[in-house]
């Protein structure tokens, strides 16, 4: 095996358990930290670490996004829908199910789209039952792993947010995959103004909710964590990756994501053993690693999200 392909494998592996890792700090976090500080904070910190690294550029990356019309206004509402999803949805449901029905909805959500554009209507229709049917059952599984004691309304809206934040993601990256054409953008371009818009409703939130908008400097290490761990590390072991790996092998990683948070959770933060949610999520990975190679075989229109990353 060459170094090259080697490196590749062990970043997405990294990438698997650092996105596995942020889900269940996120989690652990809003039990303490409301969730308005968390968002605030963090993407503040993600939103200067890359105006800092791509101070070379940012004239001439603000010049056009500010000449494409509403596009600085849309890519940041669509950040902020994915976020906010992301972080209260977290604070709802388990995150191993969360990222479940996340990445269940994100092929769904990026066939619908294909299906509108696409003359192979019959195909994608079929595709479309599947992934439905699939996230269907992920929502039974949902119900029927809540406590008894556990505000009902509470889980559903958990699991409306995941489906919201997996189909807003989905609808980023089909966005951006577009600017990225047209207007030439790069990755760090679209990081260093994505967040403007996150960061201010964050205000708006804690204003609302009656939250000390000021936290004590002890909780400073841990908004540099999420940052570390949501955004930052990610990106750049998936942007790293994709230079040593084809696109094809990165996308039979991205499905490993709900076995790696299962796993870590149970380590981590004394998860009990359930053998239906763990079963549930090795073959739902193994499901979307199936469909990830038919579609690489058979060469159809149906395209997984997580290979357009950005």
């Amino acid at each position: 095996m060459k170094k090259e392909t080697l490196a590749g494998y062990t970043l997405m592996i990294i990438y698997v358990i650092i996105t596995a890792l942020s889900l269940i700090t996120v989690n652990t976090y809003e039990k303490t930290i409301p969730t308005g500080n968390i968002a605030l904070y963090s993407f503040s910190i993600c939103a200067l670490f890359f105006n800092i690294l791509n101070i070379k550029n940012t004239k001439s990356a603000y010049k056009k996004i500010f000449d494409g019309g509403y596009t600085f206004i849309n890519l940041n509402l669509i950040t902020f829908a994915v976020w906010a999803c992301t972080l209260f949805g977290l604070n709802n449901i388990e995150p191993v199910l969360f990222v479940m029905l996340y990445m269940a909805t994100m092929p769904l959500t990026s066939c619908l789209i294909n299906y509108l554009c696409s003359e192979k209507k019959m195909e994608l229709g079929l595709k479309i039952l599947l992934l439905s049917f699939i996230l269907c059952l992920l929502c039974v599984l949902v119900k029927k792993q809540v406590p008894e004691a556990a505000s009902h309304f509470k889980v559903i809206q958990g699991v409306v947010l995941a489906i919201l934040a997996g189909a807003m993601s989905s609808i980023y990256i089909h966005y951006t995959r577009r600017l990225q054409i047209t207007k030439k953008l790069t990755t760090i371009d679209f990081l260093s103004y994505r967040f403007y818009l996150t960061i201010i409703f964050s205000i708006f939130v804690l204003f609302y909710s009656h939250a000390h908008i000021f936290v004590e400097l002890t909780y400073w290490y841990k908004f540099i964590i999420i940052a570390l761990l949501t955004v930052i590390m990610p990106l750049f072991c998936l942007q790293k990756a994709i230079s040593f790996l084809p696109p094809t092998k990165i996308t039979y990683f991205m499905p490993m994501t709900p076995l790696a948070t299962y796993a870590l959770q149970s380590m981590y933060s004394g998860y009990s053993i359930n053998l239906e949610v763990f079963f549930s999520a090795l073959s739902f990975s193994v499901l979307m690693i199936l469909l990830s190679l038919y579609e690489q075989e058979k060469k159809i229109t149906f395209t997984l999200p997580w290979k357009k990353i950005v």
